[in-house]
């Protein structure tokens, strides 16, 4: 249980630090900060989350307090990237990866909560530990994915802003 959940911390810091820095809308570089400020802190509580789970072995209740942590900071996330919206001019490819971010992090939160309403006695701790890791881990694969059709816009600007934002370091993938 301990190593899925680090595994799924590492995965997480790994397209969290490709990922983000910033503050508020408008132009593209703009954009791109807000973007990266609210997936910074997303990832954050979710490290936060998968370094708990690792520390120690936890009670069904302790695993369910984690469960509603990640869904509560999911929840801001995508609850974030609905009202931030796709950049201004953006394509229809870039509003569908927004989206279909949102609803990828938002099924995978369901997921974890599924796993520890689920789970009975210990063999269900620890099921739903491993249901967990694989659910962040799947999180951030949508990160993932949505990152690299950020990075292969046709929108010189928001291109450039992406791969100069401080944190955001898209272009080098």
């Amino acid at each position: 249980m301990r190593l899925l959940a680090l595994i799924a911390c590492t995965t997480a810091l790994a397209f969290v630090a490709a990922a983000c820095s910033g503050d508020d809308t408008e132009s593209g570089a703009e954009w791109v900060e807000s973007f990266c400020t609210l997936t910074r802190a997303w990832g954050e509580d979710l490290e936060e989350v998968a370094s708990e789970m690792s520390s120690r072995s936890l009670s069904l209740d302790e695993l369910g307090e984690l469960a509603t942590a990640a869904r509560r900071a999911t929840t801001e996330y995508v609850d974030g990237l609905r009202s931030l919206g796709p950049p201004e001019d953006a394509g229809d490819e870039l509003t569908v990866a927004l989206e279909d971010l949102a609803a990828e992090v938002e099924g995978e939160a369901d997921e974890i909560e599924d796993a520890v309403d689920d789970a009975a006695g210990l063999n269900g701790v620890v099921t739903a530990a491993r249901e967990i890791a694989a659910s962040v881990a799947a999180m951030f694969t949508a990160l993932e994915r949505t990152l690299e059709t950020f990075a292969s816009v046709d929108d010189d600007e928001l291109r450039t802003a992406l791969e100069e934002a401080d944190g955001c370091a898209l272009g080098s993938g």
